[in-house]
Formats: C-alpha cells, sequence, structure tokens
C-alpha cells in the first residue's frame, strides 16, 4: 500500500512551523518526493500488468495447441486407416472388417 502523500502544499506544512508559508525549495521538494511515490507505484503495477499479459499469452497459445493438435495428428493418421476400411472386399461391410480388426487385438 503507498504511503499517503500531501496532494497539496498546504497539507504539507505541519502547524509546528512559525511561518505558514513554504518556499519555493520546501515545494520542490515535496513535488519531487510526491513524484516518486507515484512513479514507483506506476512502476509496480506495470511490472504486474506485464506479468498479467504474458501469461494470458501462454494461456492462449496452450489452448491453441490443445485444439489444433488433435486436429492435426487425425489429417496425419486418419486418411490411411479410412482407406484400409474402405477398401474391403465387395460383399462385407466395414462393420465386418472392424470386428475382425477387434478380434485380432484380443
Amino acid at each position: 500500500m503507498p504511503k499517503k502523500i500531501a496532494t497539496n502544499v498546504s497539507e504539507a506544512s505541519s502547524p509546528d512551523t512559525k511561518s505558514t508559508k513554504i518556499s519555493q525549495e520546501d515545494k520542490l521538494d515535496l513535488l519531487l518526493e510526491q513524484q516518486a511515490v507515484l512513479q514507483e507505484e506506476v512502476s509496480r503495477v506495470k511490472k504486474k500488468l506485464e506479468r498479467y499479459i504474458l501469461w494470458s499469452y501462454i494461456g492462449t497459445a496452450f489452448k491453441l495447441l490443445l485444439i489444433l493438435a488433435p486436429i492435426i495428428v487425425a489429417f496425419i493418421y486418419l486418411p490411411p486407416l479410412i482407406r484400409d476400411y474402405t477398401n474391403t472386399a465387395p460383399g462385407t461391410s466395414i462393420f465386418n472388417s472392424l470386428s475382425e480388426t477387434l478380434k485380432l487385438l484380443r
């Protein structure tokens, strides 16, 4: 949690000071301190956002791989299998050929 900083110059003056006016150098010092704190906060949020975007890209690539890999494997291995079952002898059906294959596997 970032520390609370004075939002304007009047909040920066402490009640125990004898003068209510703040010199220009004090104003600049206060502004520089505010800027440094805000810059650290922006840097921290930027790093979190970059990490989130990176993991989002990795997740998207993984999902795409999960979808495309089975499709690519199917295009490689299914045509020869389909060709084998469609080239069965006349008078026999694919189901007979499948049942024979299953019997051989047992």
